[in-house]
């Protein structure tokens, strides 16, 4: 898991069609859903999205993979911070 810190990702104001298969409980099927997309200083190039999850704020790296069901792209995951 990467350490950073959640003020780190900046929001852009672009959206992204993904799939996160399976990480939310559900999208097994790789159904998909609009979320927007932050970027990190660090990592120039690279995407993420963020989830609350449980209490937690959940960043995801947009991947150029595609769910096999569903063709939609898939999401890894990247790393978390507690809720302030």
């Amino acid at each position: 898991m990467k350490n950073f810190r959640d003020n780190d990702f900046v929001k852009t104001g672009k959206m992204a069609r993904v799939t996160l298969g399976g990480w939310d409980g559900k999208s097994y099927n790789g159904e998909a859903r609009n979320l927007a997309v932050f970027v990190h200083p660090m990592h120039p190039g690279e995407e993420f999205i963020r989830l609350m999850y449980r209490g937690c704020r959940c960043y995801h790296k947009i991947t150029d993979r595609k769910h096999p069901i569903s063709g939609e792209t898939e999401v890894e995951f990247y790393t978390f911070f507690e809720s302030i």
